[in-house]
Protein backbone atom coordinates (compact mmCIF):
# COMPACT_ATOMS: atom_id res chain seq x y z
CA UNK A 1 0.00 0.00 0.00
CA UNK A 2 0.73 3.36 -0.41
CA UNK A 3 3.17 5.01 2.47
CA UNK A 4 1.68 8.17 3.87
CA UNK A 5 2.59 10.62 6.24
CA UNK A 6 -0.33 11.68 8.70
CA UNK A 7 -2.42 14.65 7.21
CA UNK A 8 -1.24 17.75 9.40
CA UNK A 9 -3.97 19.00 10.88
CA UNK A 10 -8.75 37.82 7.45
CA UNK A 11 -7.93 41.28 6.40
CA UNK A 12 -9.54 43.82 4.64
CA UNK A 13 -7.60 45.31 1.89
CA UNK A 14 -7.78 47.47 -1.47
CA UNK A 15 -11.35 49.04 -1.97
CA UNK A 16 -12.40 46.64 0.65
CA UNK A 17 -12.17 43.31 -0.66
CA UNK A 18 -12.29 40.16 1.87
CA UNK A 19 -9.13 38.73 0.69
CA UNK A 20 -9.32 36.53 4.25
CA UNK A 21 -11.93 34.32 2.62
CA UNK A 22 -9.18 33.11 0.24
CA UNK A 23 -6.34 33.31 2.71
CA UNK A 24 -9.05 30.75 5.06
CA UNK A 25 -9.73 28.74 2.36
CA UNK A 26 -6.89 27.97 1.43
CA UNK A 27 -4.95 27.67 4.72
CA UNK A 28 -8.01 24.71 5.39
CA UNK A 29 -7.03 23.31 2.43
CA UNK A 30 -3.53 22.76 3.17
CA UNK A 31 -4.43 20.71 6.01
CA UNK A 32 -5.12 17.96 3.69
CA UNK A 33 -2.50 18.31 0.86
CA UNK A 34 0.71 16.48 2.41
CA UNK A 35 2.20 14.84 0.01
CA UNK A 36 4.91 12.67 1.79
CA UNK A 37 4.26 10.15 -0.48
CA UNK A 38 6.69 7.61 -1.35
CA UNK A 39 6.31 7.09 -5.13
CA UNK A 40 8.03 4.65 -7.04
CA UNK A 41 8.83 5.04 -10.58
CA UNK A 42 5.98 4.44 -13.05
CA UNK A 43 4.61 1.12 -13.35
CA UNK A 44 3.35 -0.44 -16.19
CA UNK A 45 -0.39 -1.46 -16.68
CA UNK A 46 -2.33 -4.22 -18.73
CA UNK A 47 -4.42 -3.43 -21.58
CA UNK A 48 -7.24 -4.79 -23.65
CA UNK A 49 -6.01 -6.71 -26.64
CA UNK A 50 -5.64 -4.08 -29.76
CA UNK A 51 -8.68 -3.37 -32.34
CA UNK A 52 -7.83 -5.03 -35.04
CA UNK A 53 -6.92 -2.08 -37.74
CA UNK A 54 -9.01 -1.76 -40.93
CA UNK A 55 -12.22 -3.11 -39.45
CA UNK A 56 -14.84 -1.54 -41.01
CA UNK A 57 -18.19 0.02 -39.24
CA UNK A 58 -19.71 -2.89 -40.82
CA UNK A 59 -17.67 -5.32 -39.59
CA UNK A 60 -17.45 -4.15 -36.16
CA UNK A 61 -21.40 -3.94 -35.67
CA UNK A 62 -21.49 -7.48 -37.21
CA UNK A 63 -18.75 -8.97 -35.11
CA UNK A 64 -20.70 -7.12 -31.91
CA UNK A 65 -23.68 -8.95 -33.02
CA UNK A 66 -22.34 -12.27 -33.04
CA UNK A 67 -24.35 -14.81 -30.42
CA UNK A 68 -21.77 -15.16 -27.59
CA UNK A 69 -18.95 -13.16 -28.87
CA UNK A 70 -18.96 -9.77 -27.43
CA UNK A 71 -15.67 -7.86 -28.06
CA UNK A 72 -16.54 -5.22 -25.66
CA UNK A 73 -16.65 -8.15 -22.42
CA UNK A 74 -13.77 -7.94 -20.86
CA UNK A 75 -14.79 -11.46 -18.38
CA UNK A 76 -12.83 -15.05 -19.34
CA UNK A 77 -15.75 -17.24 -19.56
CA UNK A 78 -14.72 -18.40 -15.77
CA UNK A 79 -15.84 -15.46 -14.50
CA UNK A 80 -12.56 -13.63 -14.31
CA UNK A 81 -10.91 -10.64 -15.78
CA UNK A 82 -10.05 -11.12 -19.06
CA UNK A 83 -6.51 -10.14 -18.02
CA UNK A 84 -5.93 -12.80 -16.26
CA UNK A 85 -6.18 -14.97 -19.57
CA UNK A 86 -2.13 -14.18 -21.24
CA UNK A 87 -2.72 -9.95 -20.75
CA UNK A 88 0.66 -8.49 -19.86
CA UNK A 89 0.25 -8.32 -15.91
CA UNK A 90 1.77 -5.56 -13.48
CA UNK A 91 5.86 -5.22 -13.38
CA UNK A 92 5.71 -6.71 -17.14
CA UNK A 93 8.01 -4.65 -19.76
CA UNK A 94 5.29 -3.84 -21.62
CA UNK A 95 5.42 0.17 -22.09
CA UNK A 96 2.94 2.73 -21.85
CA UNK A 97 2.85 6.42 -21.79
CA UNK A 98 4.77 8.04 -18.71
CA UNK A 99 1.74 9.64 -16.65
CA UNK A 100 4.35 11.73 -14.85
CA UNK A 101 5.56 13.09 -17.66
CA UNK A 102 2.07 13.67 -19.79
CA UNK A 103 -0.53 14.86 -17.00
CA UNK A 104 -2.82 12.25 -16.35
CA UNK A 105 -5.47 15.31 -15.87
CA UNK A 106 -6.10 17.24 -19.33
CA UNK A 107 -6.09 20.82 -18.87
CA UNK A 108 -7.09 21.42 -15.52
CA UNK A 109 -4.83 23.55 -14.27
CA UNK A 110 -4.89 27.40 -15.94
CA UNK A 111 -3.72 28.44 -18.83
CA UNK A 112 -2.00 24.79 -19.76
CA UNK A 113 -2.28 22.10 -22.04
CA UNK A 114 -1.00 18.67 -21.72
CA UNK A 115 0.80 16.75 -24.47
CA UNK A 116 0.69 13.48 -24.41
CA UNK A 117 2.94 11.38 -26.03
CA UNK A 118 3.23 7.65 -26.68
CA UNK A 119 6.40 5.52 -26.59
CA UNK A 120 7.82 6.79 -29.44
CA UNK A 121 7.66 10.64 -28.46
CA UNK A 122 4.70 10.86 -30.72
CA UNK A 123 1.49 12.69 -29.38
CA UNK A 124 -1.27 9.68 -29.60
CA UNK A 125 -4.41 11.76 -28.87
CA UNK A 126 -5.83 15.41 -29.43
CA UNK A 127 -9.56 15.68 -29.08
CA UNK A 128 -11.86 18.38 -28.89
CA UNK A 129 -15.49 18.30 -28.05
CA UNK A 130 -16.88 22.22 -30.29
CA UNK A 131 -20.18 23.19 -32.24
CA UNK A 132 -22.81 22.24 -29.22
CA UNK A 133 -26.62 21.73 -30.93
CA UNK A 134 -29.77 21.51 -29.58
CA UNK A 135 -32.00 18.99 -31.02
CA UNK A 136 -35.19 18.44 -30.28
CA UNK A 137 -38.21 20.41 -28.57
CA UNK A 138 -39.89 19.77 -24.59
CA UNK A 139 -38.97 16.88 -22.74
CA UNK A 140 -37.18 15.40 -25.82
CA UNK A 141 -34.56 18.06 -26.23
CA UNK A 142 -30.84 17.56 -25.79
CA UNK A 143 -27.77 18.45 -27.16
CA UNK A 144 -25.26 16.82 -29.38
CA UNK A 145 -21.56 17.16 -29.72
CA UNK A 146 -19.11 17.47 -32.35
CA UNK A 147 -16.06 15.14 -31.25
CA UNK A 148 -12.97 15.36 -33.41
CA UNK A 149 -10.20 12.85 -32.57
CA UNK A 150 -6.52 13.52 -34.43
CA UNK A 151 -4.38 10.12 -33.77
CA UNK A 152 -1.46 8.39 -34.42
CA UNK A 153 -2.25 5.29 -32.82
CA UNK A 154 -2.87 2.44 -35.35
CA UNK A 155 -4.89 0.52 -34.78
CA UNK A 156 -7.73 3.68 -35.75
CA UNK A 157 -8.86 3.28 -39.53
CA UNK A 158 -7.70 7.02 -39.94
CA UNK A 159 -5.64 9.72 -38.47
CA UNK A 160 -8.37 12.22 -38.35
CA UNK A 161 -12.34 12.04 -38.02
CA UNK A 162 -15.42 13.32 -36.04
CA UNK A 163 -18.79 11.64 -34.86
CA UNK A 164 -21.86 13.58 -33.23
CA UNK A 165 -22.21 12.40 -29.24
CA UNK A 166 -24.76 13.16 -26.91
CA UNK A 167 -24.17 13.53 -23.05
CA UNK A 168 -25.67 9.72 -22.28
CA UNK A 169 -22.62 8.94 -24.60
CA UNK A 170 -20.14 9.69 -22.49
CA UNK A 171 -21.93 8.46 -19.68
CA UNK A 172 -22.11 5.20 -21.49
CA UNK A 173 -18.14 5.43 -21.97
CA UNK A 174 -16.93 6.16 -18.28
CA UNK A 175 -19.28 3.07 -17.03
CA UNK A 176 -17.81 0.94 -19.51
CA UNK A 177 -14.67 2.30 -18.09
CA UNK A 178 -15.51 1.79 -14.70
CA UNK A 179 -16.81 -1.90 -15.25
CA UNK A 180 -13.57 -2.89 -17.24
CA UNK A 181 -10.87 -1.36 -15.37
CA UNK A 182 -11.44 -1.86 -11.61
CA UNK A 183 -9.50 -0.12 -9.13
CA UNK A 184 -8.39 2.50 -12.07
CA UNK A 185 -9.06 6.43 -11.09
CA UNK A 186 -11.63 7.11 -14.26
CA UNK A 187 -11.77 10.83 -15.04
CA UNK A 188 -15.33 12.10 -14.14
CA UNK A 189 -17.76 13.79 -15.88
CA UNK A 190 -19.59 17.06 -15.48
CA UNK A 191 -22.67 16.24 -13.21
CA UNK A 192 -26.53 16.38 -14.61
CA UNK A 193 -28.59 19.29 -14.71
CA UNK A 194 -32.70 19.28 -13.81
CA UNK A 195 -32.85 23.17 -14.82
CA UNK A 196 -30.81 25.22 -16.97
CA UNK A 197 -29.36 22.88 -19.06
CA UNK A 198 -29.64 24.61 -22.26
CA UNK A 199 -28.30 27.84 -20.85
CA UNK A 200 -25.22 28.88 -22.97
CA UNK A 201 -22.83 29.08 -20.01
CA UNK A 202 -23.98 25.96 -18.90
CA UNK A 203 -23.24 24.52 -22.06
CA UNK A 204 -20.50 25.91 -23.12
CA UNK A 205 -19.15 25.13 -19.46
CA UNK A 206 -20.19 21.38 -19.93
CA UNK A 207 -18.66 21.31 -23.29
CA UNK A 208 -15.69 22.18 -22.04
CA UNK A 209 -15.43 19.15 -18.87
CA UNK A 210 -16.50 17.21 -21.63
CA UNK A 211 -13.51 17.15 -23.63
CA UNK A 212 -11.31 17.75 -20.93
CA UNK A 213 -12.70 13.73 -19.64
CA UNK A 214 -11.90 12.45 -22.89
CA UNK A 215 -8.33 13.44 -23.30
CA UNK A 216 -7.45 12.48 -19.31
CA UNK A 217 -8.64 9.36 -20.72
CA UNK A 218 -6.44 9.93 -23.93
CA UNK A 219 -3.42 10.15 -22.02
CA UNK A 220 -4.26 7.41 -19.17
CA UNK A 221 -1.57 4.70 -19.59
CA UNK A 222 -4.23 2.24 -19.55
CA UNK A 223 -7.18 3.24 -21.15
CA UNK A 224 -5.78 5.31 -23.85
CA UNK A 225 -6.09 1.72 -25.63
CA UNK A 226 -9.40 0.94 -24.60
CA UNK A 227 -11.77 -0.42 -27.19
CA UNK A 228 -14.41 1.32 -25.14
CA UNK A 229 -12.63 4.43 -26.12
CA UNK A 230 -11.99 3.46 -29.68
CA UNK A 231 -15.97 2.79 -30.35
CA UNK A 232 -17.04 6.05 -28.83
CA UNK A 233 -14.30 7.56 -31.04
CA UNK A 234 -14.71 6.05 -33.98
CA UNK A 235 -17.53 3.84 -34.25
CA UNK A 236 -20.80 5.06 -36.44
CA UNK A 237 -24.22 5.24 -34.76
CA UNK A 238 -25.45 1.50 -35.30
CA UNK A 239 -22.24 0.18 -34.02
CA UNK A 240 -22.59 2.47 -31.14
CA UNK A 241 -25.78 1.25 -30.10
CA UNK A 242 -25.11 -2.64 -30.49
CA UNK A 243 -21.90 -2.01 -28.17
CA UNK A 244 -24.53 -0.38 -25.88
CA UNK A 245 -27.11 -2.67 -26.07
CA UNK A 246 -24.10 -5.90 -25.61
CA UNK A 247 -23.08 -4.09 -22.00
CA UNK A 248 -26.98 -3.63 -21.09
CA UNK A 249 -27.46 -7.44 -21.90
CA UNK A 250 -23.80 -8.54 -20.07
CA UNK A 251 -25.42 -6.59 -17.13
CA UNK A 252 -28.42 -8.21 -17.04
CA UNK A 253 -26.83 -11.77 -16.60
CA UNK A 254 -24.63 -10.27 -13.41
CA UNK A 255 -27.59 -9.15 -11.64
CA UNK A 256 -28.92 -12.19 -10.83
CA UNK A 257 -25.64 -14.17 -10.85
CA UNK A 258 -22.64 -14.99 -9.09
CA UNK A 259 -22.05 -11.28 -8.01
CA UNK A 260 -25.71 -11.14 -6.41
CA UNK A 261 -25.84 -14.39 -5.17
CA UNK A 262 -22.09 -13.29 -3.35
CA UNK A 263 -22.89 -9.64 -2.27
CA UNK A 264 -25.99 -11.43 -0.07
CA UNK A 265 -23.80 -14.12 1.57
CA UNK A 266 -21.43 -11.99 2.46
CA UNK A 267 -23.53 -9.51 4.20
CA UNK A 268 -25.02 -12.35 6.00
CA UNK A 269 -21.53 -13.23 6.96
CA UNK A 270 -20.33 -9.66 8.14
CA UNK A 271 -23.76 -9.56 10.35
CA UNK A 272 -22.47 -12.68 11.87
CA UNK A 273 -19.12 -11.46 13.03
CA UNK A 274 -15.47 -11.15 11.22
CA UNK A 275 -12.96 -13.97 11.19
CA UNK A 276 -9.50 -12.86 12.31
CA UNK A 277 -7.49 -14.43 9.92
CA UNK A 278 -9.24 -13.89 7.00
CA UNK A 279 -7.38 -11.55 4.70
CA UNK A 280 -7.46 -8.30 5.34
CA UNK A 281 -6.80 -4.90 3.65
CA UNK A 282 -4.06 -2.93 5.33
CA UNK A 283 -3.73 -0.37 3.27
CA UNK A 284 -7.59 0.68 2.56
CA UNK A 285 -8.18 2.66 5.28
CA UNK A 286 -5.08 5.33 5.08
CA UNK A 287 -6.35 5.75 1.35
CA UNK A 288 -9.89 6.63 2.38
CA UNK A 289 -8.92 8.94 5.23
CA UNK A 290 -6.73 10.79 2.29
CA UNK A 291 -9.70 10.79 0.03
CA UNK A 292 -12.20 12.36 2.49
CA UNK A 293 -9.94 14.56 3.93
CA UNK A 294 -9.36 16.09 0.69
CA UNK A 295 -13.15 16.12 0.08
CA UNK A 296 -14.55 17.76 3.27
CA UNK A 297 -11.85 20.56 3.17
CA UNK A 298 -11.99 21.03 -1.28
CA UNK A 299 -15.95 21.36 -0.44
CA UNK A 300 -15.09 23.74 2.31
CA UNK A 301 -12.69 25.86 -0.07
CA UNK A 302 -15.52 25.74 -3.15
CA UNK A 303 -17.73 27.52 0.11
CA UNK A 304 -15.04 29.89 0.52
CA UNK A 305 -14.47 31.15 -3.16
CA UNK A 306 -18.31 31.29 -4.16
CA UNK A 307 -17.98 34.00 -0.71
CA UNK A 308 -14.76 35.81 -2.26
CA UNK A 309 -16.62 35.72 -5.49
CA UNK A 310 -19.85 37.57 -4.39
CA UNK A 311 -18.11 40.17 -2.32
CA UNK A 312 -15.48 40.74 -4.99
CA UNK A 313 -18.59 41.33 -7.24
CA UNK A 314 -20.38 43.89 -4.54
CA UNK A 315 -16.87 45.43 -4.57
CA UNK A 316 -17.46 46.14 -8.47
CA UNK A 317 -21.30 47.04 -8.18
CA UNK A 318 -19.89 49.60 -5.40
CA UNK A 319 -17.25 51.15 -7.46
CA UNK A 320 -19.36 51.39 -10.62
CA UNK A 321 -21.79 53.29 -8.38
CA UNK A 322 -19.16 55.64 -6.87
CA UNK A 323 -18.08 56.70 -10.35
CA UNK A 324 -21.38 57.32 -11.28
CA UNK A 325 -21.92 59.46 -7.99
CA UNK A 326 -18.88 61.48 -9.07
CA UNK A 327 -19.74 62.09 -12.72
CA UNK A 328 -22.95 63.52 -11.27
CA UNK A 329 -21.31 65.84 -8.68
CA UNK A 330 -19.34 67.26 -11.81
CA UNK A 331 -22.15 68.34 -13.21
CA UNK A 332 -23.36 70.74 -10.35
CA UNK A 333 -19.85 71.70 -9.47
CA UNK A 334 -18.76 75.01 -11.06
CA UNK A 335 -15.58 75.78 -9.35
CA UNK A 336 -13.42 74.36 -11.67
CA UNK A 337 -13.67 70.67 -10.11
CA UNK A 338 -15.90 69.30 -13.08
CA UNK A 339 -13.29 68.12 -15.09
CA UNK A 340 -11.57 66.13 -12.30
CA UNK A 341 -14.36 64.78 -11.15
CA UNK A 342 -15.71 63.37 -14.53
CA UNK A 343 -12.47 61.87 -15.01
CA UNK A 344 -12.38 60.37 -11.47
CA UNK A 345 -15.43 59.20 -12.34
CA UNK A 346 -14.94 57.47 -15.62
CA UNK A 347 -11.86 55.85 -13.83
CA UNK A 348 -13.91 54.40 -10.98
CA UNK A 349 -16.00 53.17 -14.32
CA UNK A 350 -12.84 51.45 -16.06
CA UNK A 351 -11.99 50.23 -12.31
CA UNK A 352 -15.04 48.61 -12.22
CA UNK A 353 -15.41 47.08 -15.68
CA UNK A 354 -11.86 45.76 -15.07
CA UNK A 355 -13.24 44.43 -12.18
CA UNK A 356 -15.84 42.42 -13.43
CA UNK A 357 -13.89 40.88 -16.18
CA UNK A 358 -11.53 39.96 -13.42
CA UNK A 359 -13.87 37.80 -11.50
CA UNK A 360 -15.56 36.63 -14.47
CA UNK A 361 -12.17 35.04 -15.23
CA UNK A 362 -11.41 34.02 -11.30
CA UNK A 363 -14.67 32.37 -11.49
CA UNK A 364 -14.37 30.55 -15.11
CA UNK A 365 -10.41 29.61 -14.09
CA UNK A 366 -9.64 29.02 -10.35
CA UNK A 367 -13.00 28.32 -8.52
CA UNK A 368 -14.04 26.18 -11.42
CA UNK A 369 -10.71 24.58 -11.14
CA UNK A 370 -11.45 23.33 -7.64
CA UNK A 371 -14.58 22.37 -8.30
CA UNK A 372 -13.20 20.00 -10.85
CA UNK A 373 -11.07 18.46 -8.32
CA UNK A 374 -13.80 17.92 -5.95
CA UNK A 375 -14.52 15.80 -9.26
CA UNK A 376 -11.45 14.17 -9.15
CA UNK A 377 -11.22 13.26 -5.90
CA UNK A 378 -15.03 11.47 -5.83
CA UNK A 379 -13.52 9.39 -8.80
CA UNK A 380 -10.62 8.38 -6.59
CA UNK A 381 -13.20 7.34 -3.60
CA UNK A 382 -15.38 5.28 -6.67
CA UNK A 383 -11.88 3.62 -7.12
CA UNK A 384 -11.59 2.22 -3.59
CA UNK A 385 -15.29 1.84 -3.61
CA UNK A 386 -14.00 -1.26 -6.10
CA UNK A 387 -11.47 -2.09 -4.47
CA UNK A 388 -13.10 -2.60 -0.78
CA UNK A 389 -15.81 -4.54 -3.01
CA UNK A 390 -13.16 -7.22 -4.53
CA UNK A 391 -11.66 -7.29 -1.04
CA UNK A 392 -15.13 -8.39 0.48
CA UNK A 393 -15.46 -10.96 -2.13
CA UNK A 394 -11.77 -11.90 -1.36
CA UNK A 395 -12.37 -12.54 2.25
CA UNK A 396 -16.10 -14.29 1.62
CA UNK A 397 -13.91 -17.12 -0.68
CA UNK A 398 -11.97 -17.26 2.15
CA UNK A 399 -14.66 -17.69 4.58
CA UNK A 400 -16.54 -20.47 2.40
CA UNK A 401 -13.44 -22.27 1.50
CA UNK A 402 -12.71 -22.74 5.80
CA UNK A 403 -16.71 -23.75 6.33
CA UNK A 404 -16.21 -26.47 3.74
CA UNK A 405 -13.29 -27.59 5.15
CA UNK A 406 -14.35 -27.89 8.33
CA UNK A 407 -17.58 -29.68 7.34
CA UNK A 408 -14.96 -32.15 5.22
CA UNK A 409 -12.82 -32.74 8.62
CA UNK A 410 -16.36 -33.47 10.20
CA UNK A 411 -17.28 -35.44 7.70
CA UNK A 412 -14.78 -38.11 7.64
CA UNK A 413 -15.74 -39.34 11.44
CA UNK A 414 -18.65 -41.20 9.81
CA UNK A 415 -19.76 -40.06 6.77
CA UNK A 416 -20.30 -42.60 3.84
CA UNK A 417 -16.67 -42.41 1.63
CA UNK A 418 -18.98 -41.01 -2.01
CA UNK A 419 -19.96 -38.52 0.40
CA UNK A 420 -16.62 -37.66 1.66
CA UNK A 421 -15.17 -37.49 -2.15
CA UNK A 422 -18.06 -34.66 -3.29
CA UNK A 423 -17.11 -32.45 -0.13
CA UNK A 424 -13.45 -33.09 -0.80
CA UNK A 425 -14.59 -32.19 -4.35
CA UNK A 426 -16.02 -28.96 -3.11
CA UNK A 427 -13.30 -27.76 -1.03
CA UNK A 428 -10.97 -27.94 -4.21
CA UNK A 429 -13.60 -25.68 -5.91
CA UNK A 430 -13.33 -23.26 -2.96
CA UNK A 431 -9.90 -23.40 -3.27
CA UNK A 432 -9.36 -22.54 -6.73
CA UNK A 433 -11.93 -19.72 -6.25
CA UNK A 434 -9.87 -18.40 -3.51
CA UNK A 435 -6.75 -18.26 -5.34
CA UNK A 436 -8.84 -16.35 -8.28
CA UNK A 437 -10.09 -14.11 -5.94
CA UNK A 438 -6.60 -13.44 -4.27
CA UNK A 439 -5.29 -12.70 -7.84
CA UNK A 440 -8.17 -10.40 -8.29
CA UNK A 441 -7.89 -8.37 -5.13
CA UNK A 442 -4.48 -8.01 -5.47
CA UNK A 443 -4.41 -6.85 -9.02
CA UNK A 444 -7.19 -4.31 -7.96
CA UNK A 445 -4.85 -3.42 -5.03
CA UNK A 446 -1.92 -3.19 -6.50
CA UNK A 447 -3.50 -0.74 -9.74
CA UNK A 448 -5.78 1.57 -7.30
CA UNK A 449 -2.31 1.63 -4.75
CA UNK A 450 -0.55 2.95 -8.17
CA UNK A 451 -3.29 5.08 -8.99
CA UNK A 452 -3.49 7.28 -5.80
CA UNK A 453 0.02 7.54 -6.07
CA UNK A 454 -0.17 8.90 -9.63
CA UNK A 455 -2.89 10.91 -8.60
CA UNK A 456 -0.66 12.94 -5.60
CA UNK A 457 2.32 13.19 -7.87
CA UNK A 458 -0.43 14.87 -10.44
CA UNK A 459 -2.24 17.12 -7.92
CA UNK A 460 1.33 19.10 -6.99
CA UNK A 461 1.48 19.37 -10.68
CA UNK A 462 -1.40 20.92 -11.33
CA UNK A 463 -2.14 23.11 -8.07
CA UNK A 464 1.28 24.41 -8.18
CA UNK A 465 0.04 25.40 -11.71
CA UNK A 466 -3.17 26.51 -10.72
CA UNK A 467 -2.10 29.05 -7.88
CA UNK A 468 1.03 30.80 -9.92
CA UNK A 469 -2.00 31.40 -12.72
CA UNK A 470 -4.03 32.50 -10.52
CA UNK A 471 -1.51 34.70 -8.73
CA UNK A 472 -0.11 35.81 -11.94
CA UNK A 473 -3.68 37.31 -12.82
CA UNK A 474 -4.10 39.25 -9.37
CA UNK A 475 -0.81 40.71 -10.78
CA UNK A 476 -1.91 41.74 -13.91
CA UNK A 477 -5.78 42.61 -12.38
CA UNK A 478 -3.66 45.77 -10.53
CA UNK A 479 -1.40 46.56 -12.41
CA UNK A 480 -3.97 47.18 -15.09
CA UNK A 481 -5.77 48.98 -11.82
CA UNK A 482 -2.49 51.33 -11.61
CA UNK A 483 -2.25 52.60 -14.83
CA UNK A 484 -6.06 53.92 -14.62
CA UNK A 485 -5.63 55.81 -11.74
CA UNK A 486 -1.88 57.05 -12.77
CA UNK A 487 -3.28 58.00 -16.11
CA UNK A 488 -5.52 60.31 -13.70
CA UNK A 489 -3.33 62.19 -11.71
CA UNK A 490 -2.40 64.33 -14.42
CA UNK A 491 -5.50 65.94 -14.14
CA UNK A 492 -6.28 66.23 -10.29
CA UNK A 493 -2.54 67.48 -9.46
CA UNK A 494 -3.66 70.03 -13.03
CA UNK A 495 -6.37 71.52 -10.11
CA UNK A 496 -5.43 75.15 -9.25
CA UNK A 497 -6.81 75.87 -6.22
CA UNK A 498 -5.85 79.55 -6.07
CA UNK A 499 -8.38 80.18 -9.09
CA UNK A 500 -11.90 79.00 -8.21
CA UNK A 501 -14.63 79.74 -11.33
CA UNK A 502 -18.15 79.79 -12.18
CA UNK A 503 -20.57 81.51 -9.57
CA UNK A 504 -18.03 82.91 -6.71
CA UNK A 505 -15.23 84.01 -9.52
CA UNK A 506 -12.96 85.47 -6.66
CA UNK A 507 -9.74 84.07 -5.00
CA UNK A 508 -10.22 82.70 -1.58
Amino acid sequence: SVAVSPPHVGTEVSRGIRLDLVYAACTVLSRSMDDEYDVPPPASGYAYPAYTPGVSDTTATDIAGMPGSDPYSDTHESGRPASYEGAPAFGDDTHYPDPYQSSSFQDVSISRQTEPVDEFGVKPFDISVSDPIKQGDGMNAFVTYTVTTRTSLPQFQRNQFSVIRRYRDFLWLREQLLERHEGVIIPPLPEKALMGRFNPEFVETRRTHLEKFLNRVGVHPMLYKSLDLQTFLEAGDETLETAKMASKERKKGQKGGVASSLASTFSKFTQSGSDPNAPQDTGIEDLKKIVEDMDAQLCNMAKFMDKYIAKRKEVGIALSEMGLAFTQLACVDEDGLGPALTEFGNTCDKCATSDHNEVELENSEFVEFVKDYIRIVNACREALTTRTKVGQNYKHAYTVLESKRSKLNKAKAGTKEEKIHEMQRDVTDAEKRLEEAKEHFELVAKRTDEEMVRYARQKVKDWKESLVGFANMQIKHYATLQQEWQKLLPDLEAIDANKPQGRWGVPV
